[in-house]
């Protein structure tokens, strides 16, 4: 979903072995722009192992409508280091106290590897090999490459008694490849649950 034009989001989380902080800004209606920086740590006490700084873009293509959902293309760390890079394309459509997001991931996002890459019919640029680690940078010969993708969705519900409170599922694509490839590392579960 899309915020007003001109507000301003900052972020930080943690998930073992990361520490993310973001600073987006919604610069119109369907465009969002977010610089991110990704530090890899053993503890918060720690000093950073690398640093994974990045660009995340996200477009809007198509307002909701009374039948049709929300279509939005977005780029995480477009312009950044591969292990965190990759795309989506989502759909999202509410219905009544619902808010119900589908969609797939290429890249970082897509390398639970679900399907074959539907856009490789569309020529050689697409069917290009991706490497989901290393030191050299992402940029636009990178997005929405690879030979499969993911599939990822999200259900929102917002009951009617809380006026602040959603309760949040959601079910990611992310197959954790650069870590498991890098060190020994345990992938979490695909899915969560959260208050928001």
């Amino acid at each position: 979903r899309m915020d007003a034009p001109g507000t301003v989001r900052a972020a930080v989380s943690t998930m073992d072995p990361y520490y993310n902080t973001q600073l987006g800004l919604q610069i119109a209606s369907p465009l969002y722009i977010g610089l991110r920086q990704t530090a890899e740590i053993s503890s918060l006490r720690s000093r950073a192992l690398d640093l994974f700084p990045g660009v995340d873009l996200k477009l809007r293509l198509h307002e909701e409508g009374p039948v049709v959902p929300e279509i939005s293309i977005g780029l995480q760390s477009a312009f950044g280091v591969r292990r965190m890079t990759g795309e989506y394309l989502a759909l999202s459509k509410r219905w009544n106290d619902f808010d119900f997001t589908g969609g797939m991931g290429w890249g970082r996002l897509g390398s639970a590897q679900h399907l074959p890459n539907p856009l490789n019919v569309l020529g050689g640029h697409f069917r290009k090999s991706r490497v989901p680690d290393g030191g050299l940078p992402n940029g636009v010969d990178d997005w929405f490459t690879g030979s499969t993708v993911g599939l990822f969705g999200g259900i929102e519900y917002f009951p009617p008694f809380f006026d602040k409170l959603s309760v949040k599922a959601d079910w990611g694509a992310d197959g954790y490849t650069a870590e498991k490839q890098s060190f020994d590392y345990h992938a979490p579960q695909p899915w969560s649950v959260c208050l928001s």
